[in-house]
């Protein structure tokens, strides 16, 4: 009777096992694909912020030289 019980215990044992190393493999799939998906968010963070840097740029540009457009039109109709 013991030599059974050890035997039914041993097979639950291994399937435990069996299921806890497939459960740290899944786990390790989700990390691998979690992981690229922060690198990609990350550097679209970055390409954004480049983005806006140069479209911030562009706009005081545009408006420095407007600026300079009408005090120069301002100067000529003064007179």
């Amino acid at each position: 009777m013991e030599l059974k019980f050890q035997k039914d215990v041993m097979v639950y044992l291994k399937n435990i096992v069996g299921k806890m190393i497939l459960l740290n493999e899944r786990v390790h799939k989700l990390e691998k694909i979690m992981m690229s998906g922060f690198r990609a968010t990350g550097t679209a963070f970055h390409q954004t912020k480049t983005c806006v840097k140069a479209l911030a740029n562009l706009q005081e540009s545009t408006m420095e030289d407007l600026a300079e457009c009408s005090g120069v039109i301002r100067e000529a109709t003064w007179n």
